[in-house]
């Protein structure tokens, strides 16, 4: 295997978050008692993929690039920050 480049993404996260949208833990808990994604006025499997997307979006740190410079690993990188 080759020289490893991590080109990392600035980002600050607080240790308490978990990624999710500020609300998605209240939407969880009204969930968990019983209400519909419907009630909300949305479809529910959307809002997860909204959810899982937000939260890979947020969490993002950077990308491993095998054996290329950093000069060339930087130029995708744009294309990659949140």
């Amino acid at each position: 295997m080759g020289k490893m480049t991590k080109v990392p993404v600035p980002k600050k996260i607080r240790a308490a978050d978990d990624g999710y949208p500020a609300a998605w833990a209240a939407y969880r808990a009204a969930r968990r008692a019983g209400h519909t994604a419907e009630e909300f006025g949305v479809d529910g499997r959307e809002l997860q993929r909204f959810a899982a997307r937000y939260r890979l979006a947020k969490t993002f740190t950077g990308v491993y690039f095998d054996g290329v410079s950093k000069r060339t690993a930087a130029t995708p990188m744009a294309q990659y920050s949140v």
